[in-house]
């Protein structure tokens, strides 16, 4: 029909209640399918009751709430995926004109909204506006027109309505012709798919989806954990199959309880392949059908028999092996420890190195004591700091040369601690340039971390190696220094106190580890504080969906999720910081919040940099890639074996460091007193009754 007709505005009427009585039919049928669905699944699950609670573990209140992340919300989901998803996908290819490959990715991503929603959208939000304010104006075109024909001005009325009505409707027929093909279109599928005969046979296809879906949620557990169980054997046998004397020990010892595990992971294997196998139903609504009950009873056994051997592999002879391997490590360890002979290296002590250390430390540096007094700002500081730090740098310099330059095995250790200590100060020069407390802390901080990364444990290494080097100096006064340098290298609180002392070697050499008095009176000191917990910042946004979906798709775990992962070993407890030479806060210039927050802080860092810690164990922790990720059970597992049931009395260093040994009294720590200090004085017994409670004393009752 041609735009600009006089009776424009009754086709538009009329197309338009013909469209909408399509969409409401179409929503109809599509609502009566959803709840046919419905009707369906709960028929199913309450007749299947019984069988669900002995084989499945679903009890009937699951089967009644519909919550979030519940069994029957994820049952609809399940429906709702395989019945409705393939509809709505060939709906939109039959309603927009879409190609096959359009329907393929949209059965693979799985649209969210139906193009029935969007058409009814589509009109509620553009057409019958247009609609009603098309007729609105119309309405006042034809009042205006009736008061000219009474004015007799017919002709010029019937003028102004074949000029202006048309121009009225445009828009609303503009949008009603551009929904009526696909409304059409829409309203061919529905009676075509959606009809009484369809629904049912879709409804009768429910019954298996749903014992697909029952199957689905009683082995993602299982699955998940026998995936676990896969991966960690796997590193682990590989990993101790790399160490060649580790695992001939195991095999030795504990060769039972490795079949076990072999055994235990292939008949795994076999149970998931038989749930491979049979869950072949339930898949589309072609595969759909009756209730499968053979097939259900064989998933049940399988499930049941993959639920009862994981639980002894996983809880009990995989913790066994654990623990057995841990115990050879130990052993192997020690022998090791024993089988070295003492050479040049380990008969220097460690208190006559760190004399010479110390001396030849502060004949390099070229100081005699530290500043102190009024004075003592962020420069002053700074300059004392930067002498040390050169002190050090032409120490570890005339090491370097003395043992053969960085080529050598020693060298080249010396060589990285002399490279970080000309870092540091390259840093202080930046320090000079502009002086600051962060900066200085920064450079504090460089300070303590030297020896960290492991130079302490090469160059012990390194010299017990090749104890006697070849050099120009006598061999026992280069071995006397390194060890000197080792014991700086591996003592924090040694590193801590040496940029503010004095040249007091005897004072540094002793027992006392007391913090040193401020050398600024009339200001506080700074330490270093305690670093800052890193948070991480989540890409997730507060946003919501702006519609919810008619049908959605059931969630699937995510392969990370599924895949173990190896618990990291725990890592050693954070050195305490260098304390700084004392400065003032008139030399800090106006942070007087920053500098209150920062003395709290060290206050706190110094308490606990002085509390008493536990000494060093031969006993070792577990690997990350031997250590199983879950948890090891808190009581044995009832099953039937004998040995692997023995609960295991093997703990981690970090175990034992968890047990309290002191408590805080009046600012000091106090250790705690065991069973045997107390000289075996215990309480009295308590007096029994004739009817077996305990009664009062004799004088208690005379109070009474």
């Amino acid at each position: 029909m041609a735009v600009g007709s006089p009776s424009e505005a009754p086709a538009c009427s009329a197309l338009s209640q013909e469209l909408r009585k399509l969409l409401e039919f179409c929503d109809a049928q599509w609502r009566n399918l959803e709840d046919r669905l419905d009707q369906a699944q709960e028929a199913t699950l309450r007749a299947k009751v019984e069988e669900l609670e002995q084989h499945w573990g679903v009890q009937a209140a699951d089967i009644a709430c519909l919550t979030e992340g519940s069994f029957a919300w994820k049952v609809k989901g399940r429906v709702q995926r395989v019945m409705l998803a393939p509809l709505a996908a060939q709906m939109r290819q039959k309603v927009l004109l879409l190609g096959n490959s359009f329907v393929e990715q949209e059965m693979s991503e799985e649209a969210a909204t139906l193009v029935l929603d969007e058409l009814l959208d589509r009109w509620e939000l553009e057409v019958e506006p247009l609609l009603g304010l098309a007729s609105q104006q119309d309405e006042r075109l034809a009042r205006r027109a009736r008061r000219k024909v009474k004015l007799g001005a017919a002709a010029e009325a019937a003028k102004v309505d074949l000029k202006e009505r048309p121009a009225l409707w445009e828009p609303a027929q503009s949008a009603v012709e551009a929904l009526d093909g696909p409304v059409r279109r829409l309203a061919e599928f529905v009676a075509e798919k959606l009809s009484a005969e369809a629904t049912e046979r879709l409804a009768a296809a429910v019954p298996s989806i749903i014992a697909r879906a029952v199957c689905d949620w009683h082995w993602r557990g299982p699955l998940a954990e026998l995936q676990q169980l896969e991966g960690w054997w796997e590193s682990a046998r590989a990993s101790l199959q790399g160490h060649v004397e580790l695992w001939h020990r195991l095999v030795e010892e504990e060769g039972l309880f490795l079949r076990r595990i072999d055994r235990g992971v292939d008949a795994l294997r076999s149970a998931r392949q038989l749930y491979v196998t049979y869950a072949d139903f339930g898949t589309s609504a072609a595969s759909g059908g009756p209730w499968p009950d053979q097939m259900m009873q064989l998933l049940a056994a399988a499930a049941k028999e993959m639920t009862s051997r994981l639980k002894p592999v996983r809880d009990s002879a995989a913790w066994r092996v654990v623990d057995a391997a841990k115990s050879i490590q130990k052993q192997l360890r020690e022998q090791e420890l024993q089988s070295i002979k003492p050479g040049p290296w380990q008969g220097v002590s460690r208190e006559e190195g760190l004399q010479a250390f110390l001396k030849a430390f502060f004949e390099a540096a070229g100081v005699g004591s530290a500043p102190g007094g009024e004075a003592c700002g962020a420069v002053e500081a700074a300059m004392v700091f930067m002498q040390r730090a050169g002190g050090l740098s032409t120490l570890l310099g005339d090491l370097q040369a003395a043992c053969g330059g960085p080529k050598s095995s020693v060298g080249g250790v010396l060589e990285e601690i002399l490279r970080a200590s000309a870092c540091l100060s390259e840093d202080l020069l930046e320090v000079l340039d502009e002086p600051s407390v962060d900066s200085l802390f920064q450079c504090a901080r460089q300070w303590q971390s030297l020896g960290e990364a492991g130079q302490a444990e090469r160059l012990e290494a390194a010299l017990a190696a090749d104890p006697s080097p070849k050099t120009d100096v006598s061999g026992r006064q280069l071995l006397v220094l390194l060890r000197g340098l080792h014991t700086f290298l591996t003592d924090s609180e040694l590193r801590a106190r040496l940029p503010q002392a004095s040249a007091d070697i005897a004072a540094l050499t002793g027992g006392a580890r007391t913090t040193l008095p401020s050398q600024c009176p009339d200001s506080e000191s700074f330490a270093l504080p305690p670093a800052g917990t890193e948070q991480t910042h989540s890409p997730r946004g507060p946003y919501a969906t702006r519609r919810k979906a008619r049908f959605e798709g059931e969630p699937s775990p995510s392969k990370s999720d599924l895949e173990p992962v190896a618990a990291a070993m725990d890592s050693e407890a954070f050195a305490p910081g260098p304390l700084v030479p004392a400065l003032k806060l008139c030399a800090l210039g106006n942070n007087n919040d920053n500098n209150s927050s920062n003395s709290n802080n060290s206050r706190q860092w110094l308490e606990e940099s002085t509390r008493p810690g536990t000494g060093r164990s031969l006993r070792p922790s577990t690997p990350s890639w031997l250590k199983p990720p879950w948890q090891r059970p808190d009581t044995p597992s009832a099953c039937s074996w004998t040995r692997p049931d023995t609960p295991s009395t093997v703990c981690d260093d970090s175990e034992v460091a968890s047990l309290p040994r002191y408590k805080f009294v009046d600012g000091q720590y106090v250790p705690l007193k065991s069973a045997l200090a107390s000289g075996g004085r215990t309480l009295p017994p308590l007096q029994v009754g004739s009817q077996g409670y305990p009664c009062a004393p004799l004088s208690a009752r005379r109070s009474r």
